[in-house]
């Protein structure tokens, strides 16, 4: 495998964050991509495969450090090439699309349910990184929001005030338990930024200031 393919597929792999069983496949399989690494297509080529464990061993040699050197003299040679210096502002022209989305309408509740799910994913997978307990089953106290979430939205003109009172007190304590949680990772040095933002978000200010 040449140069020029190690870097395509490195670079497919860092921009879709995706596996190697993944990348496998699209090497194999897609045509825009097999285009991209030199092949006319698939008629042409047959018998032009690439093994598993091929691109494993080269693609894994192709570090995000080294994409980023790469980048780099990229960069400096567009400088070059249109004659200023790296430190010169530019001027550029860019254009946006615009994409159909759901957007729901910012109600109390539903800006809450957005805060836990984002919450509850941040610290989740920042505990499991940094190994602290407590945290197994975010996705399924995710899933329990949701629900309670649900049974509130659905009777948005009358709604039942036992459902509200469940659905905020289940967001206190996992409020509670994320903030005990916080205090540990602070501990151990780990990044919380994100975490931090979420505490920002008013509703969950809100029942953080009620748990305290």
């Amino acid at each position: 495998m040449d140069l020029w393919r190690i870097f395509v597929l490195g670079v497919v792999k860092q921009a879709l964050n995706c596996d190697f069983d993944r990348l496998h496949e699209l090497a194999n399989n897609h045509l825009s991509l097999r285009q991209m690494l030199g092949h006319d297509g698939f008629a042409a080529e047959q018998t032009t495969k690439y093994a598993l464990q091929t691109i494993i061993d080269n693609v894994s040699l192709l570090s995000a450090e080294i994409l980023k050197e790469i980048n780099e003299v990229v960069v400096a040679c567009g400088h070059a090439h249109l004659g200023v210096a790296a430190e010169a502002p530019l001027e550029c022209r860019v254009d946006s699309a615009v994409s159909k989305t759901h957007v729901h309408w910012p109600t109390d509740v539903s800006l809450l349910w957005d805060a836990m799910r984002c919450l509850l994913r941040a610290l989740g997978r920042t505990c499991q990184e940094h190994e602290v307990k407590g945290w197994r089953k975010y996705k399924d106290w995710t899933n329990k929001v949701k629900t309670a979430f649900n049974a509130v939205r659905t009777s948005a003109r009358q709604r039942n005030k036992n459902q509200v009172k469940a659905y905020l007190e289940l967001c206190s304590k996992l409020v509670a338990r994320a903030a005990l949680s916080c205090e540990e990772l602070r501990t151990l040095e780990a990044s919380v930024d994100k975490i931090d933002i979420i505490w920002t978000m008013p509703c969950v200010r809100l029942i953080k200031l009620g748990v305290d």
